[in-house]
């Protein structure tokens, strides 16, 4: 009941409310219908946008499907993992541009098991593989890879070879570990910054290009990716 009512006599008292009246008390009821109402679709669209926020974080990570310069989705996947690695050591980003062009040189960022079924010659024991060395190898394909291979007992994105002392398979074959051990051999190299990007790589792998010229080739490529890759956002540690 309104207050104008209020002092009215009381034999000109209505026994129910005036529709007046029911509409003054009606009116503030539909409002906080409707201000409820509003807010919790405000609240429901600011959830679902911080969720699509979270899913595009998610994407930035070294899963994300995005690719750089003229890579497919696998290479991208690899010369992330190579750069990530250098970003979590603190390393120099030329230290990323060394290895992912070595990495474009050796397996053109494929990561390679082995098969064990290789008959070259190795140069430092001039014999084919022994039948050990082959089963070595052959661990590799036990693990995620992209493609096989059968480079004598190389494996991995950097060809590395358990024979020549750069480690177990299942370190070899995983691009993050391989990617660890290349950078301890970089560090090394004593002043390895100040060398020549390529001639330092050639240290690094002992290929038999002796002056590192199949590296120069991949160098300025692999300047690029880095350059797009050290510009992410670096994964969130586990």
């Amino acid at each position: 009941m309104s207050r104008g009512q209020a002092g009215a006599p009381a034999a000109r008292r209505p026994v129910a409310p005036s529709p007046p009246a029911r509409g003054r008390r009606g009116v503030p009821l539909r409002l906080t219908i409707a201000l409820l109402v509003t807010v919790g679709a405000v609240v429901l669209l600011g959830m679902a946008d911080g969720a699509a926020s979270d899913d595009l974080a998610g994407a930035d990570c070294a899963t994300s499907p995005v690719t750089v310069a003229d890579l497919s989705a696998v290479q991208t996947r690899n010369a992330r993992a190579i750069t990530e690695v250098a970003r979590e050591r603190d390393l120099d980003r030329s230290a990323a541009e060394i290895a992912v062009a070595t990495s474009l040189a050796e397996t053109g960022l494929i990561n390679f098991a082995n098969d064990g079924t290789s008959e070259l010659y190795a140069a430092e024991i001039d014999r084919p593989l022994s039948d050990l060395e082959r089963d070595v190898a052959r661990r590799s394909l036990a693990y995620p890879h992209d493609e096989v291979g059968n480079n004598l007992d190389s494996i991995g994105l950097f060809q590395q070879r358990p024979t020549t002392g750069w480690g177990a398979p299942e370190k070899l074959i995983d691009p993050r570990s391989a990617s660890g051990l290349f950078y301890d051999h970089l560090l090394k190299i004593p002043d390895w910054a100040a060398g020549v990007p390529w001639q330092t790589a050639q240290k690094v792998q002992s290929s038999p290009s002796a002056d590192g010229g199949i590296y120069e080739k991949s160098y300025e490529r692999a300047v690029l990716v880095v350059g797009a890759l050290w510009a992410e956002p670096m994964c969130p540690s586990a």
